[in-house]
């Protein structure tokens, strides 16, 4: 059998991003020496896959995609990968989808953790944990009306555990979606 249908996989991708020796003031005695150095380059490199269908159709049917990604920044990890992200998409029931994404940063050993439970593209569910503690909670709640100056209205409460700060966004779009209001409610910033 074939598996390698199911994924596709983007990498390494090599980006390098000059930056001037001159302005280092580093004091290197060859100026071709100061071009030369990993340190003036800056070279990253990406490596990521993703399923192209469902991942294990027979052992894990609500396993609906995969994803990951590891990143190496030279500047900030000289040898290690900088982070690592993950991503899987389950299908609980009907059109009912929980999203789990973590990322590991290895320097700060800070591991990220997003869940997200959602049924179409009206309603969700956001919950955000650092290091296992609780850091943000999100909801979104769309009503869809039938008239031409207001399509619909958007509802988006967020309460920032570590800052105790509540925030809610209203949206409301024209039924053409040409047009949208936006109020933003912030608890610091009313």
């Amino acid at each position: 059998f074939s598996q390698a249908s199911r994924f596709r996989v983007n990498g390494p991708v090599l980006t390098v991003t000059l930056k001037d020796p001159m302005v280092d003031g580093s004091s290197s005695s060859s100026p071709r020496s100061k071009w030369l150095n990993l340190d003036n380059i800056r070279p990253n490199l990406h490596w990521s896959f993703q399923s192209t269908s469902k991942p294990l159709p027979k052992w894990f049917p609500s396993l609906q995609s995969l994803q990951g990604t590891v990143g190496y920044h030279y500047d900030q990890m000289k040898r290690a990968p900088t982070f690592v992200e993950g991503g899987a998409k389950f299908r609980i029931k009907g059109d009912i989808e929980l999203d789990v994404l973590p990322t590991y940063e290895v320097k700060s050993e800070r591991t990220t953790l997003m869940l997200q439970i959602s049924k179409g593209a009206a309603i969700y569910g956001m919950a955000k944990f650092r290091n296992m503690a609780l850091e943000m909670i999100r909801g979104c709640y769309q009503v869809d009306l039938p008239y031409a100056s207001v399509g619909a209205i958007r509802v988006t409460p967020t309460w920032n555990v570590l800052r105790g700060e509540p925030t809610c966004v209203l949206e409301g779009t024209t039924g053409s979606q040409r047009t949208k209001a936006v109020i933003n409610l912030e608890y610091q910033n009313p």
